[in-house]
């Protein structure tokens, strides 16, 4: 009975297991927030001088946001925040290290938080992991 109602209420089927694009579209189906990423790229200007700019690599795709640790600090003179996180995409989105990633919460700007990629994302058939991590002073 409980099988016929998720088939109902989602189309998947429960013996999905062992079925990769199956377990991806059950997963994809949990992501409610959506994010940005944008991509240091090296570009020579007219004068010939090769500048660092940021280009946006993907704007607005699925995702969901996992909070993590918080070893945000205070002192007398400084507010330091650090904050890690994990973000979970779909496996045909190629996220690098140094990325920026911006994401936004439950589709409301005001919930919105920048990011940046640390380590190398970890690459599944039915998604990414990828390690962001945010460091700045209050």
């Amino acid at each position: 009975m409980l099988e016929r109602i998720a088939m109902a209420a989602t189309g998947l089927h429960f013996r999905m297991f062992g079925n990769a694009e199956a377990e991806r579209t059950a997963l994809e189906l949990t992501y409610e927030d959506s994010c940005s990423v944008s991509r240091s790229v090296a570009a020579e200007d007219a004068d010939g001088i090769v500048r660092t700019t940021w280009t946006n690599i993907y704007d607005n795709i699925a995702c969901a946001f996992s909070a993590g640790s918080d070893r945000s600090s205070q002192t007398t003179v400084e507010h330091r925040i650090e904050y890690e996180a994990t973000l979970y995409v779909a496996p045909t989105v190629s996220i690098q290290a140094g990325d920026r990633v911006t994401v936004q919460r439950f589709g409301q700007v005001k919930l919105s938080s920048s990011y940046e990629v640390v380590g190398v994302p970890k690459r599944y058939a039915t998604h990414n992991e990828v390690r962001l991590k945010a460091e700045k002073l209050a």
